[in-house]
């Protein structure tokens, strides 16, 4: 009953370490997969965020062109020679809302194209929100990038300013506005289709963000000229853990490698305790065989006994009736130093046994 119930511990104890492992594979069939969705998204967010930076330094470029174009004579070029090279940029910037001048006062006096930009003409930048980005690319003689900005052309957009210096003298400075509709819609064509975009600006604020309730991903730095901005990515729906053909796999061949093997140790058990029965059974027929030998060799009459051809007739077996006979018990006989069986024949008896071993050794020899 020990042995069975030790044999079902057993069993289960393999069981329970079977069913446990099968959970662990579970789970961590289910990790590998998040951190392989999660690698995804960091791969995505890297490649949004090195497209926005590279699309943004291309209209930079662009901006610096046109300053490099009014600084390129010692007067500065009419309006219709910027309305010329301002189109060509028009072209190699589809996002652009349009290139200005703007005077030493900060007073814008020329947008191209002019259509739709109306307003912009005479507005003063100094009074503007812009005005902190303009003073710097002044101050500093560099270019500068705003902050996503409502602009008079009613979308959000970015300013892009370069100033204008002849001889360490303020001339003015030339801007381009461009809409960040285009430019993120750009961005979200080489990203999966599942992933949502959030953008901060160097401030902090969110200017682009589908969603505030998402599991985002880590602030990642875009350089926009002198500034940063901070690109963070999401899936939109939670992403599918471990396939099902894994899950699949690790279950049902799991399972079925643990029914193996419970099988296995079942039938292990089982012929155990058959082997078991039947050297039971064995040892008892061997006792039993050995008590009835003993109680036939102490009811016989005299000695039975098994000795060794040697001089002293050394004893290898020798029953209790020798007690009867010679007065000695039988272990005294199986200690040769005690009592040997050669020192009780009587010397006359035991020089005609021998010369009957030796007549009938020669007699088997003539034969």
């Amino acid at each position: 009953m020990a042995k069975a119930t030790h044999g079902l511990g057993v069993l289960a104890t393999v069981g329970i370490f079977g069913f446990v492992t099968l959970i662990l594979l579970h789970v961590f069939a289910g990790r590998e997969a998040q951190e392989r969705n999660h690698w995804r998204l960091i791969r995505e967010q890297a490649d949004a965020s090195l497209h926005l930076e590279l699309s943004l330094r291309q209209r930079i470029v662009a901006v610096e062109s046109l300053q490099s174009f009014m600084l390129a004579t010692r007067q500065l070029p009419d309006f219709s020679a910027f309305d010329r090279f301002a189109e060509t940029l028009m072209q190699l910037t589809p996002a652009a809302r349009g290139y200005a001048y703007g005077d030493a006062n900060g007073v814008l006096r020329h947008f191209y194209p002019l259509t739709g930009n109306e307003g912009a003409i005479g507005l003063n930048i100094y009074s503007r929100p812009g005005a902190a980005f303009l003073r710097k690319a002044v101050q500093e003689r560099r270019t500068t990038v705003s902050d996503p900005v409502t602009v008079v052309q009613g979308d959000l957009s970015v300013v892009i300013r370069s100033p204008l210096y002849r001889d360490d003298r303020p001339i003015g400075h030339v801007q381009g506005v461009f809409a960040l509709g285009p430019l993120i819609e750009r961005a979200r064509d080489i990203l999966d289709p599942g992933v949502a975009l959030r953008l901060e600006d160097s401030q902090g604020r969110k200017f682009i963000s589908e969603s505030s309730d998402l599991p985002w991903t880590q602030p990642m730095d875009i350089k926009v000229g002198d500034g940063l901005w901070k690109l963070s990515v999401a899936w939109k729906v939670a992403q599918p853990g471990a396939a099902g053909l894994v899950l699949m796999l690790i279950w049902f061949g799991g399972g079925l490698l643990l029914v193996s093997l419970l099988y296995i140790l079942h039938r292990i058990q089982s012929q155990s305790r058959v082997l078991a029965l039947a050297v039971n059974e064995r040892t008892a027929d061997l006792l039993e065989s050995q008590r009835s030998f003993a109680t036939l060799l102490s009811n016989l009459p005299g000695a039975v006994y098994r000795c060794r051809n040697d001089p002293d007739w050394t004893m290898d077996l020798i029953s209790d009736g020798v007690l009867s006979l010679t007065g000695y018990v039988p272990d005294e006989f199986a200690h040769p130093g005690r009592i040997k069986y050669a020192d009780l024949i009587h010397p006359v008896t035991d020089v005609a046994a021998s010369a009957a071993i030796a007549t009938s050794a020669g007699r088997s020899g003539r034969d």
